[in-house]
Parts: structure tokens; C-alpha cells; sequence
């Protein structure tokens, strides 16, 4: 195996030696621009993850990124309270926000730390398999995540249990003798869309793996609409089917 050292990081960044030396440390102030490329040259690489996250800048921005790639599926009304009071927490805490919508939220976040636009960042909807997570753990400032993904990682995260939940919603429906249940799932895209929104995935699975332990049968729909007239369709249509028990 071939090891990475810091002439190689010098070589494809276009830079000296030095001057990497400079951006891993902290010793001296780099321009953004060079400081970004250093740091790209190293993760393609991987150098970071053989020798530390570099220094961060000098100085602190007073500004926090919130991290939360908008796609066709995100519910506007159920984020909004989420944004709005990260707003209002942060400005009690002398921080400004900066909000991060682009869907393809990895690329724009490393362009922002890179260039020491924020002291820190919280991620909203994080999925199964969310490429920003890489990049937190070799982050030079603070990341939270709000939302667990599929593998351990050494970034807090502050999420509700959904898999007790699921387990919890089976063993009361088992205990009220109930052998066959309807499942009313969201947007399907939810359940689909690439990485996988990780709180409807958890309590999802978690709920089939302890209704096969109970014997407990599950059907499943899933609407698109929001609106409650759908709502009231579907729940008519499965009550009229006698099979189903209902809780």
C-alpha cells in the first residue's frame, strides 16, 4: 500500500509544502481559495483520515449553518417550526444562521467550512445513507445531527428512539389482542428517495420485525395527499374490510 504523505497533498493541490503545512496547522492565514484546494487534494487523497482534521481558521464568525436539502417531498409546514426556532435559539446565542437548502447538501456544505464561512453546523433530515455524515467526521469545527443514519458514528446526534417506538406500538397492539393492523405510511417517495428518510425507515422496519415475533399481520397504504378528505376515503375503504381489527 501506497502512503500518502504531504508532498503528494503539495503535488495535486499545486502548492508548496508549506503552504500545506499552513492549512493542517493553523500557523498562518491561507486565502480560501488555496485553503479550499489544499483541503480537496487531501481528501481525494485520503490523507485526512490518515492524519486529522486541519486546523481551523483564526477567529470565529458568529454564524452556524443549518444544514436541511429541500426535495420534492419535504413538508414545509412540519420544517418550519424546526427553522424557526434554530433561528431563535442561535440568535439568543449571539449566532446568525446560515440556511442550507441545495439537495445535493455535501458539496455546498464543504464549500462552506472549507472557506470558514461558520463555526459549526446542524444537519436536518438526515437520511440512511447521508454523504454529509462523511464529511462531519472529518469537519474542522462542530457538527450535530439531528437524526440518526444507518451506522454508528463519532457525531452527536439527537433523535427519538424509533425503533422502541416501533417496538412499543406492536407489543400494546399484541397485548389488546389485535392479530391484524393497517399501516398508513406518508409519501411513498418518502420510504424510496436515495439514502432513505432514516425516523419512517426505523419505525417502519422496527414495526415488522416485532409483529413477526407477535404474529401480527400488517397491511400497508400509502397516500400522497395531505389533505383529510383522502384521509377519511382511505380509513372508509379499510373499515369496510372486516379482516382488518382495528385499534
Amino acid at each position: 500500500m501506497v502512503m500518502v504523505g504531504i508532498k503528494d497533498v503539495a503535488a495535486l493541490a499545486g502548492v508548496s509544502i508549506s503552504t500545506v503545512s499552513y492549512v493542517m496547522t493553523g500557523k498562518r492565514p491561507i486565502g480560501a481559495k488555496t485553503r479550499q484546494r489544499v483541503l480537496q487534494a487531501a481528501r481525494d487523497l485520503g490523507y485526512l483520515a490518515k492524519n486529522g482534521s486541519p486546523a481551523p481558521l483564526n477567529g470565529e464568525t458568529h454564524f452556524v449553518a443549518l444544514s436541511s436539502p429541500v426535495h420534492d417531498s419535504t413538508s414545509y409546514t412540519n420544517y418550519c417550526a424546526y427553522f424557526l426556532n434554530f433561528l431563535k435559539a442561535a440568535r439568543q446565542l449571539g449566532y446568525e444562521t446560515l440556511l442550507l437548502t441545495e439537495e445535493t447538501g455535501d458539496e455546498q456544505l464543504r464549500s462552506i467550512i472549507d472557506t470558514g464561512m461558520v463555526d459549526g453546523v446542524a444537519l436536518m433530515d438526515v437520511t440512511m445513507n447521508d454523504p454529509r455524515i462523511e464529511l462531519a467526521q472529518f469537519s474542522t469545527i462542530p457538527f450535530i445531527s439531528i437524526g440518526h443514519p444507518m451506522d454508528e458514528i463519532n457525531v452527536p446526534c439527537i433523535d427519538t428512539d424509533f425503533i422502541e417506538m416501533g417496538e412499543m406500538i406492536m407489543q400494546t397492539l399484541h397485548r389488546n389482542g389485535h392479530d391484524r393492523i393497517l399501516f398508513i405510511g406518508g409519501k411513498k417517495i418518502d420510504y424510496e428517495r436515495a439514502g432513505g428518510a432514516n425516523y419512517l425507515i426505523r419505525l417502519r422496519t422496527s414495526m415488522h420485525a416485532a409483529a413477526a415475533r407477535y404474529g401480527i399481520h400488517i397491511d400497508e397504504e400509502f397516500t400522497d395527499n395531505d389533505d383529510f378528505d383522502a384521509a377519511e376515503n382511505l380509513l372508509e375503504r379499510f373499515i369496510s374490510d372486516k379482516k382488518i381489527q382495528r385499534s
